[in-house]
């Protein structure tokens, strides 16, 4: 069965900008309708600076989608459009890899805005 079947929920993702004259950070690409599998768990991660901190979701994304930490993500709805998570900041990411076909999904931790 294909992962990509199980991703029943759809949320929208924004990249990280650069940096404007004023150093204010300038809204990256952003991606809508993003099939993904959203997990309200609580849990306690290391973030990339080595802190620990918690992430109130977790997000599974098809292997291909590029995000970034930093990034954010919102309008987070299930197949009958409940929202499930209306913002939040991207944490982490992680990737899980199988030995023959590489990756296979992608894992982001979100903590609410």
């Amino acid at each position: 069965m294909s992962i990509a079947r199980k991703l029943t929920h759809r949320i929208t993702i924004g990249g990280v900008g650069a940096l404007d004259a004023y150093g204010q950070r300038t809204p990256g690409l952003q991606l809508t309708d993003v099939p993904c599998f959203i997990d309200g768990r609580l849990r306690r991660v290391v973030d990339k600076d080595g802190e620990g901190v918690i992430s109130d979701f977790s997000i599974l994304l098809l292997p291909d989608v590029e995000v970034e930490v930093g990034g954010t993500v919102a309008d987070g709805v299930d197949r009958t459009g409940i929202s499930l998570l209306p913002s939040g900041r991207i944490i982490l990411l992680e990737d899980s890899n199988h030995p023959i076909r590489g990756r296979v999904v992608r894992e982001i931790y979100v903590a609410r805005n």
